[in-house]
């Protein structure tokens, strides 16, 4: 990449400009073209590129200013030290991912020569992190209430959103609790999964409560991910018994004896209007009727 810049004042230029009568700089990038690319860097090392700055003047030439709105990007340039006709001055630069997201920066040098003018090349900086990064498509799972001895069921996807391939290695209770089950795809839970970038699998989760009491548990997650190796998801449900909490309507026939069930765990035989607060009507001769709130 070249740029030729005429140093005739302190205006600002970012591409090719006529050949003036004093100063001209010009900017090479060896084997690069516009923008510089650092390539595909891995999360948790750096990358390299030197820019190299050549006086194509007739007088001295010196680097004012090296600034880049990123700070991920970090130079060694060596400032304020001429460089006459026809030398050079290496701009070092490297680039150190600090997350997921690729490098899309302007690098903004300013040069300046004996007489006090100065120029500003700008130069777009790009580049793609090589990471495996674990998405998942919920944090958390609410099963609400579920009666004793049935199931709720939820589920959270696991995907490779990144570029490399990703070890999800466990997936663990953080306490156990007897009420939750793990199975992946509709099937036994076999770690670890391999996952291809843009590949995943999903995670079943289970609720089957065997008591009345609200059970939160969390579900730790391990994996390759270098920039979030653990990650959390919290688990909620509440077992309920079927009828607790509703009316009831109980019939008793004339000199029958009468047996009523109560939530599958409560019996009541003839004299329960005794044991229970009930709000009868006569319906006929041969018919009770009693409203309990059980």
């Amino acid at each position: 990449m070249f740029l030729l810049l005429a140093c005739t004042g302190s205006e600002d230029d970012t591409g090719p400009a006529p050949e003036a009568n004093n100063q001209t700089f010009q900017v090479n990038v060896s084997g690069d073209p516009n923008p510089v690319d650092f390539g595909s860097v891995p999360y948790g090392s750096s990358g390299d590129v030197t820019l190299t700055l050549t006086n194509a003047g007739k007088g001295n030439v010196r680097l004012a200013s090296v600034e880049v709105d990123d700070e991920s990007v970090t130079n060694e340039a060596i400032m304020a030290v001429p460089f006459g006709p026809g030398g050079t001055l290496a701009v070092p630069l490297t680039w150190t991912p600090t997350s997921a997201d690729d490098l899309d920066a302007l690098l903004e040098l300013t040069l300046q020569d004996d007489t006090g003018p100065t120029a500003t090349v700008r130069v777009p900086l790009e580049g793609s992190v090589a990471v495996a990064e674990l998405s998942l498509s919920s944090s958390s799972l609410e099963f609400g209430e579920v009666s004793a001895g049935c199931s709720g069921t939820g589920s959270v996807v696991f995907e490779n959103t990144g570029s490399e391939e990703l070890l999800v290695t466990a997936i663990d209770f953080v306490e156990p609790v007897d009420a939750y089950a793990l199975a992946a795809d509709g099937a036994d839970l076999a770690l670890p999964w391999t996952l291809k970038p843009g590949a995943s699998r999903t995670l079943d989760v289970a609720f089957s409560p065997t008591t009345t009491a609200t059970l939160p548990a969390e579900l730790e997650v391990t994996s390759t991910d270098p920039i979030a190796p653990t990650r959390s998801i919290s688990l909620s449900g509440t077992g309920r018994i079927d009828g607790e909490g509703e009316d009831v309507y109980i019939t008793e026939e004339k000199n029958a004896t009468v047996l009523v069930a109560v939530n599958a765990s409560a019996v009541f035989s003839r004299g329960w209007e005794d044991s229970i607060p009930v709000l009868f009507e006569t319906l006929g001769d041969s018919r009770k009727i009693g409203r309990a709130h059980v």
